[in-house]
């Protein structure tokens, strides 16, 4: 079982302390201007709007949105029906996320927390695909992430099943990773708690499909409808370049942390890694690639970043030391790092509409 270390007084904790708000905030100003903000294509604006208009319309082959119908009921009923509110609700909801983040990550884990969320490929996706749910997942798995009650965690998992069906995946990997390294805060009970709240979140899914009047297009209708040659292709043309983008600069203290610390907690770190080869597996078959690896995989990565900063390590406090500075300077310089995203195939930049030539 992994075990964890006492807090050194360290010049990194006690700049973390001093600065917990102003920080994050600088990190976040300045990661908006050199990475970009950017919404979702004009053409798909516009047709998430009409679905917001219209909930209950038929709008073809991409009608699976009704299989997590949260989002499009969501900003209907607040009724963001225009191009202008849905913008300024996706912006909201996207601020809400990050200080979500905020405050739980930093009563559990300190400003570290929300230091890294901001260097994961996941804040990027947040500000460079306005215009989808994804805020609202986020702010479901922070709940999972960082609180320890059965009953809000039950609350997170049923909403997060109905706005997007990577919380089925969510659920069992973050739960599972605080489970194996805090048993005391995530017990089995929680686990069952977490269960019945992807089944309740499921039935809630099919009481709104019970009321649709035409044939539901699954996203599973899409990934079988597509030859397998079409995502081999867009997953293996640049494989270098998806791979890095599944974690930007965090590759480097994640590497770390399980190379140094995985026969500290074997267990806990085998579990983490097949997380990290389903989400992949799962990813494949998406065209959204970066998109769908970062919403998987920010929440595990940064429990077993945080979980790393505070294990006890054999070799000694200065390994330890070692291993805590690299996290400190990837999560305070990790927005410098080359930030893109993959979709289709293609690397993408700001602005979203264009992107550049893989090597």
């Amino acid at each position: 079982m992994i075990q964890a270390a006492s807090k050194d007084d360290t010049e990194e904790r006690t700049i973390l302390k001093r600065w917990s708000v102003a920080l994050p905030l600088g990190i976040f100003a300045l990661h908006l201007i050199w990475n970009g903000v950017s919404t979702i294509p004009s053409v798909v604006l516009q047709w998430m709007v009409w679905m917001v208009t219209h909930p209950f319309a038929d709008y073809g082959l991409s009608n699976y949105r009704y299989q997590t119908p949260f989002w499009l009921l969501f900003a209907n009923a607040v009724g963001a029906t225009s191009t202008t509110s849905y913008l300024v609700l996706c912006i909201l909801t996207n601020i809400v996320a990050l200080l979500t983040v905020w405050w739980l990550g930093t009563r559990k884990w300190g400003a570290l927390a929300v230091l890294l969320f901001l260097a994961h490929p996941i804040s990027y996706i947040l500000w460079t695909w306005i215009g989808l749910e994804d805020a609202v997942t986020v702010i479901c798995t922070a709940v999972l992430l960082f609180v320890s009650s059965r009953w809000l965690i039950l609350g997170a998992v049923v909403l997060g099943t109905l706005n997007h069906p990577a919380m089925i995946f969510l659920m069992p990997s973050v739960l599972g990773l605080r489970h194996l390294s805090e048993p005391e805060a995530v017990s089995r009970q929680t686990l069952v708690f977490g269960a019945a709240g992807v089944g309740l979140g499921t039935l809630a899914c099919f009481g709104v499909q019970s009321q649709l009047d035409f044939e539901l297009q699954t996203r599973l209708d899409y990934l079988l409808g597509m030859p397998f040659d079409y995502w081999r292709q867009i997953n293996l043309s640049h494989l270098p370049l998806v791979l890095y983008s599944f974690g930007f600069a965090l590759w480097i203290p994640l590497v770390w942390c399980v190379r140094s610390y995985f026969f500290a907690g074997r267990r806990y770190f085998l579990f983490f890694l097949g997380c990290m080869m389903t989400f992949y597996g799962i990813t494949f078959f998406s065209r959204d690639t970066t998109r769908i690896f970062a919403l998987l995989s920010w929440a595990p990565m940064l429990h077993c970043l945080l979980s790393g900063s505070r294990l006890r390590l054999r070799e000694g406090q200065q390994a330890d030391a070692y291993f805590g500075q690299a996290l400190f300077l990837t999560a305070i310089l990790g927005w410098l790092a080359p930030h893109f995203f993959l979709w289709n195939g293609q690397v993408r930049i700001l602005p979203f509409l264009k992107w550049m030539t893989a090597w």
